[in-house]
């Protein structure tokens, strides 16, 4: 019966490329970081000899293989993108900006907006009763000279509507808020005033005068509320307007408050709440105004 010689039938790795050594059909070898398969019998033949050896895998350039990129990237942030010669890193713009093309055969860079509102920062809340609802953002003064809180749809439970500012992350509890206003409703037959006058030095913000947050059902309620110099070491200061749709209690009504927490640092963000029950449904947003 005849043989027949299939040869190797996979690949066999031989190691690191030796001079001395014979090798046969589909034997691979590594040379200056690259690797070669044997495609006819050799010993003494260089791997750079196309007659004994194809190139199976390539080095990397300058004598890497493959990139690492740890050492682009260093700052969580960053973004990476290639200029006319290789691989660079692009540190992270400002709050606010966006990244802008500037075209083929130029690099990419941070841009402002060119709109005068700023989105900056947002939480849409909904499907589940929460005690509370945190909105975050950066505020940066140089860039923006006046902001503003609206808040939409707020349903919930039972209860008056509160708020806190944060600043360094951390929701500020203590009895630095003060808060006044008036307001007026109605339902048709009956017509109501409203005032909120002598809450100084307390531990929450009332954001309007004795409205409560009906049920999740309702039309809900909406505040406007404006400020500046929200990255300023100084005290905060709020203005606000808001109206409220109340269907279970069937009456509709709005007004105006001020506000002013005593407390200079840095804005970080507002926690909603209430003085009694939960959230069901809110949406807030803080944007920034560029002159």
């Amino acid at each position: 019966m005849a043989t027949v010689n299939l040869g190797a039938i996979k690949f066999n790795w031989k190691g690191a490329y030796n001079n001395s050594t014979a090798y046969v059909v589909d034997d691979v070898v590594s040379s200056g970081g690259s690797s070669y398969v044997c495609i006819l019998a050799s010993q003494g033949n260089a791997v750079s000899n196309g007659t004994y050896w194809s190139l199976m895998a390539q080095a990397g350039t300058n004598g890497t293989n493959g990139t690492d990129l740890t050492s682009t990237l260093t700052t969580q942030g960053d973004i990476l993108y290639r200029d006319g010669s290789g691989l660079q890193r692009l540190a992270a713009g400002t709050s606010g900006q966006f990244l802008k093309t500037q075209g083929s055969g130029a690099n990419p860079v941070w841009g402002d907006s060119s709109g005068a509102w700023v989105k900056l920062g947002e939480v849409e809340h909904s499907g589940s009763s929460v005690a509370a609802v945190d909105i975050n953002f950066t505020p940066n003064d140089s860039v923006y000279k006046w902001y503003k809180l609206l808040i939409q749809d707020w349903r919930g439970n039972g209860g008056n509507p509160y708020w806190r500012i944060k600043t360094g992350g951390s929701t500020q509890t203590g009895s630095i808020y003060s808060s006044g206003g008036s307001g007026t409703a109605n339902n048709g037959s009956a017509i109501w005033h409203d005032q909120r006058r002598d809450d100084t030095s307390d531990n929450r913000l009332h954001l309007d005068q004795t409205w409560t947050v009906y049920t999740s059902a309702d039309y809900g309620q909406a505040y406007d509320i404006n400020f500046y110099k929200g990255s300023a070491t100084q005290k905060k200061q709020f203005f606000g307007t808001h109206q409220i749709i109340h269907n279970a209690a069937t009456y509709v009504g709005a007004g105006y408050m001020g506000y002013s927490a005593d407390n200079s640092s840095a804005l970080t963000g507002f926690t909603f709440y209430m003085s009694s029950g939960n959230i069901d449904n809110l949406n807030a947003y803080v944007i920034g105004f560029k002159p």
